[in-house]
């Protein structure tokens, strides 16, 4: 009997340690209904017909964004994510409140506090923006639960708060629908679908991404040898 006892109790055991998972905020994009990868390649050709520059990138841009919504950027939380092919962004979710601030602008600045410590970001002065507030409700009559989507005005002294979802692109690029989208109450949040127009350019986020990538690095533990003890140090 004891035997039997110990048996289940290790199944339990087994079964609440698989099932057991860290919150996550996901986003998906899509295509925006009007348009595709190909419309946007012929786009982008077409507009830098007459300079061969921006024709030579226009050509390496049609090659490489042939899906919409795969390479895009975005911040939460000190974390840096792409979307994958699917069109899925995702980010362990380090807040307790069912209300998300969206901010959609290409460009952001670090505010270093010491060599590369940043202490918080900022918009940037020079770059378009748009700010949506995600707010999960539940409706009084059905008791069902949805997002309440609504553009809100500009953030006060440019301060991008901790637990904001920066999405890296310019605005006039993503498409965020307003208004109420039903979803279900979990401690994951799974934000309506986003969608992204034609006009997007994957390789000048990518490489405006090189320049702060490094910012994002995580601090790491490392151990060190002396000549009597051992002690550890944070490595950025």
């Amino acid at each position: 009997m004891n035997y039997v006892n110990r048996v289940v109790s290790i199944a339990c055991f087994i079964v609440c340690h698989q099932l057991y998972a860290d919150a996550v905020i996901t986003a998906f994009y899509r295509d925006f209904p009007t348009d595709n990868s190909t419309e946007h390649a012929l786009y982008t050709i077409n507009k830098s017909l007459g300079n061969p520059k921006k024709f030579a990138r226009a050509q390496l841009e049609s090659i490489v964004c042939r899906n919409l919504q795969a390479g895009i950027w975005g911040t939460y939380a000190g974390f840096l994510e792409l979307s994958n092919a699917d069109g899925q962004l995702t980010f362990p979710r380090k807040h307790p409140d069912s209300t998300l601030l969206v901010i959609i602008t290409p460009k952001i600045t670090p505010i270093i506090m010491f060599e590369q410590t940043v202490h918080h970001w900022e918009l940037a002065s020079d770059a378009p923006v748009a700010i949506y507030r995600y707010k999960q409700k539940q409706d009084d009559a059905t008791h069902r639960f949805y997002w309440q989507v609504k553009k809100v005005a500009a953030l006060k002294d440019k301060v991008i708060p901790v637990e904001a979802l920066v999405l890296l692109a310019k605005p006039d690029h993503l498409y965020v629908p307003e208004g109420i989208t039903m979803t279900h109450e979990t401690p994951n949040l799974l934000l309506p679908p986003i969608y992204v127009k034609r006009g997007f350019s994957l390789v000048s986020n990518t490489l405006y991404l090189l320049n702060i990538n490094h910012l994002f690095d995580h601090a790491r533990s490392k151990n060190k040898q002396e000549a009597t003890r051992l002690t550890s140090q944070i490595a950025g």
